[in-house]
This record gives structure tokens, C-alpha cells and sequence, in this order.
């Protein structure tokens, strides 16, 4: 999850983390200091990030079932 601290749903978002870190769902919480709703600026700030996380759920989808769990991370 990405947001900038001047966005008006830097709130919200924050309670969706809290409750997902409560029901144990694991997420990374960026923000991006002074920025309001602006998608490409976090876009721009975060895409290292955002492609490795993509790379790594494809790579684990990729994976066979019954490959190792170590083999699907």
C-alpha cells in the first residue's frame, strides 16, 4: 500500500494496515512525505517496490503446486 502524508485517505489507509496486521495478512505501508492523491508521484517514488512485490507473487504463482514451499518464495 503506498500514500502520500498530504492525501486525504492517509487515514483510512492507515486503519486498513492496522487491520490487516491484526488478522496476521502481511502488507508494506509506504508513504511519500508531502504528497497528496497523486497516483504517479508514488508510482515514480515506489516502482522498484511495486515491481519487485509484483515479480515475487508471480514467481511464486509460477511455481508448481507441488513444488517445495521454499521453491514458491
Amino acid at each position: 500500500m503506498f500514500v502520500g502524508t498530504a492525501d486525504n485517505f492517509m487515514a483510512p489507509d492507515g486503519k486498513l494496515r492496522d487491520l490487516l496486521t491484526e488478522l496476521k495478512i502481511p502488507c508494506e505501508f509506504l508513504t511519500l512525505e508531502g504528497v497528496g492523491h497523486n497516483r504517479r508521484a508514488c508510482y515514480e517514488a515506489f516502482f522498484d517496490k511495486i515491481m519487485a512485490f509484483h515479480w515475487k507473487a508471480l514467481k511464486a504463482e509460477a511455481a508448481p503446486a507441488s513444488a517445495p514451499a521454499s521453491a514458491r518464495k
